[in-house]
């Protein structure tokens, strides 16, 4: 018999701290190698860091994909392949690492954080590209980085791999 596959959303709760500010934690159960069931948990960020449950559950977005099945990423938003490429592929070089992680939270995720993956077109990126008042190096270091994230995107099949990078 044929099992279907479920969608693992978790939920998500605020834990409060001896020290600090409150967390927000995303769980899921899952099932180990033993057969067993067991509590994943993940420290999503601060309430600082996202005042709102609706903020912490889009922070969240970023851990679903990582463990779901690709087929429900009609909704994906963009700000959560931003958030798995720096969590999972950001370069180990510090100075790389460093300025692309600059130009992610200063330019594309305030731009792209809310837009679903599917909406992000080429022509459009164009356009906000050449709306930013930078210098045409700069211009072309944020063209190459979305370039990067779309391969990451082709990569864990959150757009289909049969078009090619739409930032080529």
């Amino acid at each position: 018999m044929f099992k279907r596959a479920r969608y693992q959303f978790g939920y998500l709760r605020r834990k409060p701290r001896k020290r600090g500010p409150d967390v927000w934690v995303w769980e899921r159960s899952s099932t180990g190698p033993d057969g067993r069931r067991k509590r994943d948990s993940v420290i999503i960020g601060s309430i600082e860091q996202y005042p709102t449950e609706a903020q912490a559950w889009r922070g969240a977005e970023s851990f679903r994909i990582a463990i779901n099945s690709p087929d429900p990423n009609e909704g994906v938003l963009f700000g959560a392949l931003v958030d798995r490429y720096v969590r999972e592929k950001l370069p180990k070089r510090y100075s790389t690492a460093s300025k692309y992680r600059s130009w992610l939270t200063h330019h594309v995720k305030p731009k792209w954080g809310d837009v679903p993956i599917s909406k992000v077109k080429p022509l459009l990126v164009e356009e906000w590209l050449t709306s930013l008042d930078l210098a045409p190096k700069s211009k072309g270091h944020l063209r190459s980085i979305m370039h990067i994230l779309f391969n990451w995107a082709m990569k864990w099949e959150l757009v289909d791999l049969d078009k090619m990078n739409p930032m080529n």
